[in-house]
This record gives C-alpha cells, structure tokens and sequence, in this order.
C-alpha cells in the first residue's frame, strides 16, 4: 500500500498536480507501451467556477476525457480524468479546467509545446509525428492549434510594420496562385490568402495589418501588377508604393531576347548570333572569359538585338543615381533613346515604365526598397512545400507557411 501510494505521488509530482487535484491510480501496461494515470478533484473540496471564482455547489461529472502527456523513459503517458461540473449561481452550469490543459485538445500543455518546437525543427510533419509518435492529422492538427493561437497573441499585441511587400506565390498546377504579405521591418510572413485578384491582395493586406496601425506603414514593394497597386492604394492611401528593380529588370531581358528571336528571322542574320540567349541576358560579371570573347565580338555587329542591349545596361544606372530627383530626371533620358530605336518590344517596355515612373523612382526613396526578401520567403516556401510533397488545400499550405515563415509568438517552451 504504501509503494502504490508512493508512485502516485510520484506521477503527482511529475505531473505538476497539486491540491486539490490528486492522483488516484497509477497503470502501466505488461508490454511498456503506455503509462496511464488517473487524476480526480478532492471531494472534500469546494468546487469554484472557472470564470468568476466564487464557490458554487456541484452539478456532476463530465464524461472521462484522456490527454497524452510527455514520455516518461521514452513511454508514452496518459492523463484520464472526469472533469467535475460546479452550478455558479451567476453563470450556470460549467466545467472546472485541470492544471494540465491550455495546449492543443487531447494533449497536455507540455506535450503541445514540446511537439511545436519538433514541429519547427524537422520541418517535414510527417517525421516529427514519427519522433512525437502521433499520427499524421494530429500534427496537422498541432500545427494548426499552435498558429491560430498565434494570430490570436499578435492581434492584441501587434507590431509595427514601416515597410511591406506583397507578392504571389504559386499554390499548385496551372494558374493556381496565392497572395503573400510580407514585412521588411520584421523579416517575416504576415498573411497568405488564395488568388492574385485585387480583391485577395486587400484581403490579404487587410488581415496583415490591423486598422489603427496602418498609418504607420510607409512604403510597400510588389510587381508591376494593377491589382495589387489598386489594393495596396485601397487599404494603405497614404504608402509610396514601390515597384520591385528586378521584375522592372526582368521586363528589360525579355524585350532583348524578343528582339534577339525576331533578329534571328532575318535573312541577313549572321550565324554567329545562334545559341547566344545567355550571354545577352547574364550580367557582364557572371561571363567567363570565352563568353566575354564571343559577347564582345556579337556587340561589334550592327544589329537590333545590340541596340536593345545597351538601352537595357544603360537603364541600370537608374538605380545608381544619388537621389530620387536625379533618377527622374535620367530616366526621361533614358525613355528618350528607348523609344527612338524603334525596336517594339523595348517601346512597349518603356512604356510600361513611364506608366510606373513614380513607383520606379520611390526606390531611392527608401534606400533601395526591393522584393528580394519575397524572394528568400519563395525559396523557404518552396522547401517547405517540397518536403510536404504538395498540399491537399490551401488551409494546410497556409499553416505551413505562417508555422515556419511567419515569426509568430509560438506557444513553446520559451514563451
């Protein structure tokens, strides 16, 4: 009698239960694979009523409900209790909340955030439900737990945010995207919605920043898309918007190599311009010293493609200039001999950039504002959505990204 009584203090103790809660009854199975140990209040208690915290005489007995707790040598743990129900006067019949709950349901709050730092670590779900031992819709379950009370912490403790990006992300096959909104101040994903419309990049840039915080944000880098400019001017009217220098970049290289395919159409082309796409679209330092030899020798013809070469090098002094004026003031020269050389494919993207000047320029703005971050972000999604083997919906693609890109205030161990 007195070892029984020992080990239930034991796994008291071990629990961290303490008066008025005690255990009763301590099992362990023949074979070690599961501990279980029983847990009831004190009757000769008075029960308190969980919200106001007067006494209040008893109801009944809630139904037993069992939690996994950490491993005890490696041996899965087992709580069993039957909550008890106390009848408040002022708030009715409600069920009493044991010491060990606060985590994800059915697990302990030890065992939910133990799980979510593995979750963190291993990066694929199905190996840290191996190492935790659950199955597969409990860690999803988990994941899923651990970030909606997340959100719920960063909503009433919100950060501010100066400087924003928002970009797509493709989500499956096809035209299946998604809108991402990201933080250059905390480096970090604030909200993921499905579509690329104007409506989901508000959505998006809605839920991302509260209300009464938006004023604080200054500038928001993206693309070139409408839609996004329509909704970032829709929610953040006072922001400079910010177009991103390597999407104005990438625009420049797909009107050279355009003109470079309908050069090769010519029946004076020389045949030396075969197999040449790369060395037109790769940055002088990046060649080697034969390809410097063969560029060096193409840039020498009197061709199109050459022209539209040096209009595009030429336009990479923009983001050289001292400031924003003086960048204004270069680029009217620069769309000056863009559109001269009557080449349609550079005119149509000189175009394009006199429709944008304004969020062109606002680069110098901010220093040098641009979406290589939702770059870096795209590379970890991407892991993370290859270790996953692709996701049924978007809800678990979301999870994915809030859980591992999203810097939230996870509720682990150290928090």
């Amino acid at each position: 009698m007195q070892v029984e009584h020992s080990l239930e203090e034991h796994y008291a103790h071990l629990l961290g239960i303490k008066a008025p809660w005690l255990v009763t009854r301590v099992e362990a199975n023949p074979e070690l694979s599961r501990i279980d140990v029983w847990v009831e209040h004190a009757p000769d208690v008075a029960l308190v009523c969980p919200i106001c915290g007067t006494t209040a005489p008893g109801y009944d007995q809630s139904p037993e409900r069992i939690w996994r707790h950490l491993d005890v040598c490696r041996i899965p743990l087992f709580v069993h209790c039957r909550l008890p129900r106390c009848q408040c006067p002022e708030h009715g019949v409600r069920r009493l909340r044991a010491p060990w709950e606060g985590g994800c349901p059915h697990f302990t709050v030890g065992f939910s955030q133990f799980a979510i730092e593995v979750l963190l670590e291993t990066t694929s779900l199905s190996s840290a439900c191996r190492l935790l031992g659950i199955n597969w819709g409990q860690g999803l379950r988990l994941r899923e737990w651990a970030v909606r009370l997340a959100l719920k912490r960063r909503e009433e403790n919100p950060s501010k945010h100066v400087l924003l990006g928002i970009d797509e992300k493709a989500f499956g096959k096809g035209l299946d995207f998604g809108t991402i909104v990201y933080s250059h101040t905390t480096c970090s994903v604030l909200e993921v919605v499905p579509g690329r419309s104007a409506e989901a990049a508000a959505q998006a840039l809605s839920r991302a920043i509260p209300e009464p915080l938006r004023d604080e944000v200054q500038g928001i880098s993206m693309d070139f898309s409408t839609a996004y400019a329509k909704a970032a001017n829709e929610i953040f009217p006072h922001a400079h918007q910010v177009v991103d220098r390597f999407h104005a970049t990438a625009l420049l290289g797909k009107a050279v190599d355009e003109t470079r395919r309908q050069t090769m159409m010519r029946s004076d082309c020389p045949p030396t311009l075969k197999n040449s796409r790369l060395l037109w679209l790769k940055n002088l330092q990046n060649l080697n010293e034969e390809e410097i030899a063969r560029f060096d020798q193409l840039i020498e013809l009197d061709l199109p493609v050459c022209e539209a070469w040096h209009v595009k090098y030429a336009f990479r002094f923009f983001y050289e200039q001292p400031s924003r004026t003086e960048a204004m003031k270069y680029f009217w020269v620069w769309f000056d001999w863009a559109t001269r050389a009557r080449l349609k494919p550079l005119i149509r993207v000189a175009k394009t950039f006199w429709y944008n000047i304004v969020r062109l320029a606002n680069y110098h703005r901010f220093g040098g504002l641009t979406n290589a971050r939702a770059e870096g972000f795209n590379s970890k999604i991407q892991s993370v959505k290859s270790i996953a083997r692709g996701f049924r919906n978007f809800a678990n693609y979301r999870f994915a990204i809030l859980f591992h890109c999203g810097r939230l205030p996870l509720p682990t161990h150290s928090l």
